[in-house]
C-alpha cells in the first residue's frame, strides 16, 4: 500500500479552475488536486475537507490508539491531548487553516 503525501495540506484561493489543494504552505508547495464546483456552491468547504485529511487521520489514529489502549484508569493527559487533536482537525476541515 503507497502512502498519501505527508501533511498539512493546505487549501488555496477560489480561482476560474476551482480551489488548489496544496501539499504544505502555499508559498512553497505543489498543487496535489483541485477542487471544483459541480454546481453546488460547495467547493471551497468541500477543499477544506480535503485539505484536513492528514489531520483528520492522524486524530482517527490517535483516538483509536487511545481507546485500544484499555486502560482500567482515566488517563487525563492522554485524553486532553486527543480531544485536542481531534477538535483541531474539526476545526480544519471547517473552517481551514489558520
Amino acid at each position: 500500500m503507497t502512502q498519501h503525501t505527508p501533511g498539512p495540506w493546505e487549501a488555496g484561493l477560489l480561482d476560474s479552475t476551482g480551489v488548489p489543494i496544496y501539499s504544505g504552505p502555499t508559498d512553497e508547495a505543489e498543487v496535489l488536486a483541485y477542487v471544483s464546483d459541480v454546481n453546488s456552491g460547495d467547493t471551497e468547504a468541500n477543499a477544506r475537507l480535503i485539505a484536513a485529511a492528514p489531520a483528520l487521520l492522524a486524530a482517527a489514529e490517535a483516538a483509536l490508539d487511545q481507546l485500544a489502549a484499555k486502560r482500567p484508569t482515566y488517563d487525563p493527559v492522554g485524553d486532553a491531548h486527543v480531544r485536542r487533536q481531534l477538535r483541531a482537525a474539526i476545526k480544519q476541515a471547517k473552517e481551514g487553516a489558520k
